[in-house]
C-alpha cells in the first residue's frame, strides 16, 4: 500500500459528488439568477458578521433547489476559488 492510500481514505460516491459540483459551477456561471446570487455571496464571503451569511444561505438554498446542493464549506471554498481565479 502506498502512503496516499493509507493517509487518504476513499471518497464515497466520488462520481456523484463531482457531478453535483459540476452542476453547481455551471449554474453559478451560466444561469442569470445563479450569477446574481454568486456575486452577492462572493462580495461578502470574507465578512465575519453573521448577517453576512444570509447571501451564502440564499445561494446554497437556490443551488439545492436546482439539484446542486453543496455544503457551506464547499460553497465558500468554491466562491473564493472563482473569485481568486477570475480574470
Amino acid at each position: 500500500m502506498s502512503f496516499w492510500s493509507n493517509s487518504s481514505p476513499p471518497i464515497e460516491n466520488l462520481a456523484e459528488q463531482a457531478d453535483v459540483l459540476a452542476r453547481a459551477l455551471r449554474l453559478l456561471a451560466d444561469d442569470p439568477v445563479g450569477q446574481v446570487l454568486a456575486r452577492a455571496a462572493t462580495a461578502i464571503i470574507d465578512e465575519t458578521e453573521p448577517s453576512a451569511r444570509d447571501h451564502l444561505l440564499v445561494l446554497g438554498d437556490w443551488l439545492e433547489e436546482h439539484g446542486a446542493a453543496l455544503s457551506l464549506v464547499t460553497l465558500c471554498t468554491t466562491l473564493k476559488r472563482r473569485r481568486d481565479n477570475a480574470p
